[in-house]
């Protein structure tokens, strides 16, 4: 079946057209996950799969095109963290990892996930909830189908904006109430309430996304299958397997979720709480009803049985027992439009008379939407707000220990739609020192992150093309550091700790634009805008300096990657220096001439590779070694003259370079 749609936004696309007309994206551009399913697999004959859009501990979640109704949608596939695998270069089926006698719960687990997920297909269109249209089985999995909802979602919208008051906070979010209280009347419980999974749309509604969650709590007995912890949000009973769970589990995340909007920080974790004793706390300068406060306190009471037990009665309670939000809310629910335009990433909100301007929006968000039918914006009373940092569950991890079991390394990283995390500290009681090659790979939704207190070594590529990541402080500490682990990060400065004994492809740590040498590092300095090692090595070298450059006589060795990608034209390498290093050069494409002076041992493999204006090479009989491909890639590159008992490794110089030698 040939399909021409974009696996980004689902758009039609001319066949051969490899940028999509709709929304700009290139076609399989960007890497899908390796446990994902493939982009253009098609599910039962009818569900078109595209870009996965959001992943976390329980399941992956895609873009998808409905064949049959000629609509997008969005797919949810049962996969938990640490139970299930696939690689999908070999197969799209799931690998389950259990004993034998795992697999008759796995079996009974999954049977029950998708008849509650049948069960919610069936029941009618509910306003403020997404619509379950679809649940089925294949590639030893289950797949619930569901509406494809634009716009953002309501925590991106209060980073982004400042908080809610509470009037506005309650016209926003009562339809919410009402929708579950329809739910909760058919047995089923959502289990999964945050500010992330609920969406402004683009009239400035909001709906609740994500039904794969759901449990039939009355078919089941109010025990669910898999349990379900949402940080912060997630009532007590949700992290104990033997507790009932029911309405009153809804109505704690709702209540946590109202807190967030009129105050900006998370509630506690519950089992926190529990330990800490600690009792809610409302800023006096919010104004908030008596009546309001004793609602939200009530729903977020530990115990389950002396917490609001329904979403009818916390509506009640909330609007003091007579359904009236205000005046105000009930102006602002007539006038709220939000308007998102997707060229250029702006957001356009206007409080009363005040306009707000704010860029930046996530493409992984998915928030290309037209303008609101009316034309106006957004009215929302706007109060600043520091960013919430949550700290990462161990559900949205992968880790495993060092050899000797001396601390732990985190190697991938699979939480969704937070964009400030906290990394913890330990696992296990042993020390988090180590973040894997590419753990935040092309996480669009990323702004800020707080690493591990004990973090020794960041290793490649590690925040690579984290193109939002703003916020983050390297520790004191941290030891060992991959340049690469930069390349592409929305970071303006960053500053090396005293601790760090390491920089490996240095040329990259300048993708960052301002970067500083911590006072008391005794193995780099910072020597005109160069590092360098003890002084003698030069490690990083900043790819934007241009024109011709003589290495210093104090160099001895060029690091690898330490001129990576350089914007010079000619560049002179001192007798001083007896190693040139890997990939030193290479990627120079402007970079014409290379004078080597005498005293220079080695050249070592992809020194000046790709550098394809390169027309002059000296290289003096001191050198003894030319590393592999060395010189590979450089088109303009007609003769050299070495010494003839030079090494050439194999590839040292392209197939149409004549070798001359000297005397």
């Amino acid at each position: 079946m040939q399909l021409t749609r974009c696996t980004k936004c689902m758009g039609k696309m001319e066949e051969g057209e490899r940028i999509c007309p709709n929304c700009g994206y290139e076609k399989n551009s960007g890497s899908q996950p390796p446990n994902a399913l493939r982009r253009g697999t098609i599910l039962r004959n009818r569900y078109y799969i595209g870009n996965v859009i959001g992943q976390g501990g329980f399941g992956i979640t895609y873009v998808g095109w409905d064949l049959t109704l000629e609509m997008k949608v969005a797919v949810k596939e049962y996969f938990p963290s640490g139970s299930a695998s696939r690689t999908n270069l070999y197969s799209n089926e799931i690998q389950w990892e259990f004993t034998d006698s795992g697999e008759a719960g796995w079996s009974e687990g999954l049977e029950r996930f998708l008849k509650e997920a049948r069960k919610m297909a069936k029941l009618d269109s509910i306003p403020a909830v997404v619509r379950v249209w679809d649940a089925f089985g294949e590639n030893r999995t289950a797949y619930i189908v569901m509406d494809f909802v634009e716009g953002i979602t309501l925590k991106k919208y209060l980073q982004t904006h400042g908080v809610l008051g509470y009037e506005e906070c309650l016209n926003l979010l009562l339809p919410i109430l009402d929708s579950l209280a329809v739910i909760h009347d058919r047995g089923l419980i959502h289990r999964d309430i945050s500010p992330d999974n609920i969406m402004i749309q683009p009239d400035g509604s909001a709906r609740l996304l994500d039904m794969g969650a759901a449990v039939d709590v009355r078919a089941n007995d109010g025990l669910a299958s898999m349990a379900v912890v949402k940080r912060n949000f997630s009532a007590p009973e949700q992290y104990m397997d033997s507790e009932r769970l029911g309405s009153w589990t809804d109505v704690y995340a709702m209540a946590a979720t109202m807190n967030y909007c009129i105050t900006g920080r998370v509630v506690p974790e519950a089992m926190e709480r529990e330990l800490k004793k600690t009792s809610l706390y409302y800023d006096p300068g919010l104004n908030l009803p008596l009546h309001f406060k004793d609602a939200l306190n009530s729903a977020l009471a530990l115990k389950a049985e002396e917490r609001i037990r329904d979403m009818g009665t916390l509506k009640e309670r909330l609007t003091d027992s007579n359904g009236s939000v205000g005046k105000q809310g009930r102006d602002l629910k007539g006038r709220r439009k939000i308007t998102l335009i997707a060229v250029g990433a702006l957001f356009a909100v206007c409080a009363l008379t005040i306009l707000f301007c704010t860029t930046r929006v996530s493409e992984r968000a998915e928030n290309a939407v037209a303008e609101a039918t009316d034309g106006t914006v957004a009215e929302m009373s706007v109060h600043p707000a520091e960013p919430e940092y949550l700290v990462v569950s161990l559900s949205d991890l992968s880790y495993e220990k060092t050899e000797g079991e001396k601390g732990v390394i985190l190697t991938r990283y699979m939480g969704e739609g937070n964009a400030y995390i906290k990394l913890p500290d330990e696992i296990d009681g042993q020390p988090v020192i180590e973040l894997g090659s590419g753990i935040f790979r092309e996480n669009e939704t990323l702004e800020g992150i707080i690493l591990p207190s004990g973090l020794e070594t960041i290793k490649g590529s590690a925040f690579q093309l984290c193109v939002n990541l703003r916020e983050m402080e390297l520790p004191e500490g941290l030891r060992d550091i991959d340049g690469s682990a930069f390349a592409g990060v929305g970071l303006e400065e960053m500053t090396i700790p005293s601790t760090v004994e390491t920089i490996r492809k240095g040329a990259y740590i300048f993708k960052v634009p301002r970067v500083k040498i911590a006072e008391g590092n005794k193995t780099y300095t910072m020597v005109d805008n160069m590092i360098c090692k003890d002084n003698s090595e030069l490690t990083a070298f900043p790819p934007s300096r241009k024109g011709e450059f003589v290495i210093p006589p104090e160099i001895s060795v060029i690091g690898d990657y330490a001129c990576f990608n350089t914007s010079l034209t000619a560049v002179t390498i001192p007798g001083s220096v007896r190693t040139v290093g890997a990939n030193a050069f290479s990627g120079g494409t402007g970079l014409q001439k290379v004078v080597i002076e005498n005293g220079v041992h080695e050249v070592k493999g992809w020194s000046f590779s790709d550098c394809r204006s390169l027309s002059e090479v000296i290289i003096p009989e001191s050198v003894k070694i030319i590393g592999y491909w060395a010189f590979d890639g450089c088109d303009s590159l007609e003769s050299v003259t070495v010494s003839r008992d030079c090494k050439m490794e194999n590839g040292a110089f392209g197939e149409d370079v004549e070798i001359h030698y000297y005397d």
